[in-house]
């Protein structure tokens, strides 16, 4: 018996690209699937009889997924036609490849009315009509999670938003038995990227495989996470993307900061600890913050002169022992450093960071 027999899958964008694909893969599957489209009948209708010819039963309907109650009347409609809504797919969705700042606040709208506000309107109102055992997938992006190709910015907002939408829909809805997933591919090979000409040779070469993916599968997994076996799934954002390339320190370029100095305050732990390495190993004097771990605070300057921070004898660590801001009297100014502070407290901090030539400087407060 097929995995999806007696369901009943609702995608939205159904009528061509990644949407048409997977609305014939629950069919083959077993389910009876509703696909939604804007405007183009004829792909639509080619998509039910291309899913009729295999014995199946599909209906196309039309509702553009900027408009609420089209939206809301196209899952009423699958519930009408097949009695039940088992399964959800948000496909629908558009990217407006182009610089951020030559973007036109229609054209943000636009990939926001569809990619986030028809995600939402669409769920809301296939969920009143969902038991356990529902499955609600929404097919985001890669860019959602990490975004490496310029002109996408708006679009990657969009995914990233519906990359948490998965997460905290996933929290208030597990309770009734229903799984909600977000499925990220990379490139694939649609009409609207297609995996030929200069728009693609930059994400090819982003992929490990060397290639577009294919429609048949993202669709494979979407029928997976549809399916009785991916029950313990939920609030997972599931990447099938090629191995895109994930940015690692290796691929970032570390600013020089040679000549600046830079003030980290709790730097003896933690993430405080972490920035004031980077920030010595870009190359600034960094002064060193701690409250009363000592001794942590002289390991992160040896962290940083581990590195090869300090270049010369003359700018080994020193301390300056200073009161808390509003305490002159606690005053200490530092020996042997060839300077006096100016004041006490935080002032004293900034007069030290202007005139000391040290790469690494400890200082309590």
């Amino acid at each position: 018996m097929s995995r999806l027999a007696n369901q009943v899958a609702l995608v939205t964008g159904g009528s061509r690209g990644i949407g048409a694909a997977i609305a014939k893969r629950l069919a083959a599957d077993g389910a009876a699937v509703a696909i939604t489209y804007a405007k183009d009948a004829k792909a639509a209708s080619a998509v039910v009889q291309a899913i009729e010819r295999e014995g199946g039963k599909a209906v196309a309907i039309q509702a553009e997924a900027t408009q609420a109650e089209a939206v809301k009347g196209a899952v009423d409609k699958t519930v009408e036609a097949f009695g039940r809504l088992d399964v959800l797919v948000n496909n629908a969705g558009t990217a407006i490849p182009k610089p951020f700042e030559q973007t036109t606040l229609e054209e943000m709208d636009r990939m926001i009315d569809i990619n986030i506000r028809g995600t939402f309107v669409t769920t809301q109102a296939a969920l009143r009509h969902m038991k356990s055992g529902g499955r609600i997938i929404t097919i985001g992006s890669c860019v959602g999670e990490r975004n490496m190709t310029p002109g996408l910015t708006p679009y990657s907002a969009t995914k990233g938003a519906v990359k948490m939408f998965t997460q905290g829909l996933a929290r208030e809805v597990g309770s009734r038995g229903i799984t909600v997933n977000n499925i990220q591919p990379g490139p694939i090979d649609t009409d609207l990227n297609p995996a030929a000409g200069d728009w693609a040779a930059p994400q090819i070469a982003n992929t490990a495989l060397g290639r577009y993916g294919h429609v048949e599968e993202v669709a494979a997994l979407v029928a997976f996470v549809a399916s009785p076996e991916a029950a313990y799934i939920t609030g997972a954002n599931l990447t099938v993307d090629g191995g895109t390339k994930r940015l690692t320190a290796a691929d970032k370029t570390i600013p020089t900061l040679a000549g600046k100095t830079a003030l980290v305050t709790g730097a003896s732990r933690g993430i405080g600890r972490a920035m004031a390495v980077a920030l010595a190993a870009a190359g600034a004097r960094v002064l060193v913050h701690y409250r009363r771990a000592a001794q942590e605070a002289e390991n992160v300057v040896a962290a940083i002169e581990a590195k090869g921070a300090v270049l010369t004898p003359s700018r080994r660590t020193w301390r300056s022992r200073t009161g808390r801001p509003g305490w002159p009297d606690k005053c200490a100014p530092p020996q042997a450093t060839g300077w006096r502070p100016r004041s006490c407290g935080r002032r004293t901090i900034f007069s030290t960071a202007l005139t000391s030539n040290r790469a690494a400087t400890v200082y309590s407060t």
